[in-house]
């Protein structure tokens, strides 16, 4: 019994080595299965390129969340703008995006767009930021630092010391976190050329919307009926001072722009406690950062210019950067 039982553990031990080996070459030779979503692979990995390409033109830039990246198209914009926005982040991505970004290049114009519940908390840190490895390593300890001074994370959870290691085996692909997805992954089917067409051929945006309105209220109308009230997460507002204090330093002109949200949900959340602390952080925006355009004239659009609740569609997208080309030329 004894030798029966020590041949199991030695099979099992054999069997766990090779499944995580197995893992591993999987997460080196096809990371774009593994890490997560392959379209979402397939767009931060070609942002990252963006970063660091030659644009000898481009001086202007737009860093946001996917409200901001589907919803500006600078080819309609004009101005020498590129979209360097990606899904779900905050200014905590954002302020790397434009570090590595002045690295090599100079910027002219920034916009800053992001969705008012990504001033709440972020949802892609350890989904997609982390295992993609958009910021460096130094940027993920500064906001380990930041994180334990203010005594709650970007996630809105509590700092610990399990908390960060898990986030550093996932920024650096260890194969034990990525056993429950990995079945899961390799089902996943081969991503779309038309997301990849379009990033390619217009200066970062993407948009592959289909529906011609949307009455549903947004993930804001959620998060207000949910806490009845706007609490900024502390360590992103750092991130936007961050982004000031840089752009400061290298003499960028900063405009602070909040996309528009649906008539479904500005009707909802417009009298609540929510909306009008809304309004109270743009007004302590403009006094902390005079320097800084805020930018807020359409606080919401007609549900026919929406995709969904949260995203414009065609023509959303047309108006709205429309509306963005003009406004550039009084900045």
């Amino acid at each position: 019994m004894r030798k029966f039982l020590l041949k199991f553990l030695l099979y099992t031990f054999i069997i766990a080595i090779l499944g995580y080996g197995i893992i591993y070459v999987s997460l080196v030779i096809q990371p774009e299965k593994m890490l997560g979503s392959s379209n979402e692979y397939a767009l931060w990995k070609y942002k990252k390129k963006m970063i660091n390409m030659p644009f000898y033109h481009k001086k202007n830039v737009i860093i946001g969340d996917s409200r901001s990246m589907t919803g500006i198209n600078p080819l309609i914009t004009g101005h020498n703008l590129i979209n360097l926005s990606l899904t779900g982040t905050t200014a905590f991505e954002g302020y790397s995006t434009l570090k590595q970004f002045l690295v090599h290049h100079q910027i002219d114009t920034l916009i800053v767009s992001y969705g008012i519940f990504h001033y709440i908390e972020s949802d892609v840190l350890d989904k997609w930021t982390l295992p993609f490895t958009l910021p460096s390593i130094e940027d993920v300890n500064m906001l380990e630092k930041l994180e334990r001074q203010y005594g709650i994370t970007i996630n809105n959870e509590k700092p610990g010391y399990w908390l960060y290691l898990k986030r550093k085996a996932t920024y650096f692909h260890v194969p034990l976190l990525f056993r429950s997805t990995f079945i899961e992954n390799i089902k996943q089917g081969s991503f779309s050329t038309t997301v990849m067409y379009q990033l390619q051929g217009m200066a970062g945006f993407s948009n592959v919307s289909t529906e011609d309105s949307c009455n549903v209220t947004d993930t804001e109308v959620e998060m207000e009926q949910k806490y009845k009230k706007l609490i900024i997460n502390p360590v992103i507002a750092s991130y936007i001072d961050s982004i000031y204090t840089l752009s400061a330093k290298k003499g960028i002109k900063v405009i602070f722009l909040i996309p528009p949200i649906n008539k479904a949900s500005y009707t909802v959340l417009q009298h609540t406690l929510f909306f009008r602390q809304y309004l109270s952080f743009k007004e302590n925006l403009k006094t902390s950062y005079p320097e800084m355009i805020i930018d807020n004239k359409y606080m919401y659009l007609p549900n026919h210019y929406f995709h969904d609740s949260s995203h414009l569609n065609q023509r959303g997208v047309i108006f709205f950067s429309n509306y963005i080309r003009e406004e550039m030329k009084n900045y």
